[in-house]
């Protein structure tokens, strides 16, 4: 078996053994008997909700590419990474999403890849916000608090080797030329073509013009976000507040990381039972606490779905050879920046 089918095998078990530690002390009839008296009209708004954060985030991709492509490409690009992470292993939809785009509007690919990475460096940042301020809740779930401050280190050392490298373009120009020359003669002039695509599109952060709008944007989808995940808690607890949707954002953020089968099934059901029994006992019982994650995970997986479907449609791009192209670009979730 080659290395890549070994993983993915290892994903699969991984989600079903999450699987089975979430449901195995659940009653089947108690979780039915949750899902049952849920009050899903406070599932109304999830759908425009879900929409203009898509739409949030692609015009902040959008940005960070200077406005060199549409609204609209932007958004069925970014709808189109949502589905590709459904259906496909190792977290493939920001390649993918990369590839649409780059191919619609025949831009370099090293370019549209920068701008998306600090896009999702946008979001971890903003993620980093939400853990801090809910660590008191969250103080004996696992490692959490430990994950928040070594990722917040991570990012600080992330973001102080951004502002070195924008910051000194010129000598970083001269020193990749200097290296590429004497390690890849052949192709120096390939590697500092590549480099300066790379540069400019990561050199776009420094503008005023476009920083303050990014991160206006990037702290209004963080706030949609908390607030669509309130809705879905509201329809099973009358008495949830945006504290106890801060800690299950956070923490199923920080579940992400654990390598599982495609649409995180089996970690999602098991890390958002945990993020609210554990913090909230008095509130969430663990068939409760199961149901809401069950159908927060349901109803993001199927509306994103459907809506990386239509992406596909617009982009007139097959699934197949989406996936094809897309397996030689680099994933940029958050979790891994």
């Amino acid at each position: 078996m080659s290395g890549r089918t070994l993983r993915l095998a290892g994903a699969v078990a991984v989600s079903g053994i999450a699987l089975w530690v979430a449901f195995r002390a659940v009653p089947l009839d108690a979780l039915a008997a949750a899902l049952r008296s849920a009050n899903y009209w406070w599932l109304a708004p999830y759908v425009p909700l879900a929409v203009a954060l898509n739409v949030l985030r692609g015009e902040i991709w959008r940005r960070l590419l200077s406005r060199r492509v549409t609204t609209p490409e932007a958004f069925w690009a970014y709808s189109i990474g949502f589905l590709v992470n459904n259906v496909m292993p190792f977290r493939m939809g920001e390649a993918a999403r990369v590839v649409a785009l780059a191919s619609r509007r025949r831009l370099p690919v090293v370019e549209v890849a920068a701008a998306a990475g600090l896009e999702r460096l946008c979001d971890v940042i903003a993620l980093l916000i939400i853990m801090i301020a809910v660590l008191p809740f969250v103080a004996h779930v696992g490692n959490v608090a430990q994950a928040a401050w070594l990722s917040a280190g991570l990012v600080a050392l992330a973001l102080a080797g951004l502002a070195a490298l924008v910051a000194g373009r010129r000598h970083a120009d001269r020193l990749m030329a200097t290296v590429a020359g004497a390690v890849l003669p052949r192709h120096a002039g390939v590697v500092v073509a590549r480099w300066h695509e790379l540069m400019e599109a990561l050199g776009v952060i420094s503008r005023p013009g476009v920083a303050v709008p990014v991160a206006a944007g990037a702290a209004t989808v963080w706030i949609l976000t908390l607030v669509l995940q309130w809705t879905v808690l509201k329809a099973f607890q009358p008495a949830a507040s945006m504290a106890e949707a801060a800690v299950f954002v956070a923490v199923v953020s920080v579940g992400g990381a654990i390598p599982a089968a495609p649409g995180a099934i089996g970690t999602y059901q098991w890390v958002g039972q945990q993020a609210l029994t554990i913090p909230f006992p008095l509130l969430y019982s663990p068939p409760v606490a199961l149901a809401v994650a069950v159908v927060s995970h349901a109803a993001s997986y199927v509306f994103s779905s459907l809506l990386g479907a239509a992406g596909l449609w617009y982009f007139g791009m097959p699934l197949a050879q989406l996936r094809q192209d897309a397996a030689a670009v680099p994933a940029l979730e958050p979790e891994h920046l």
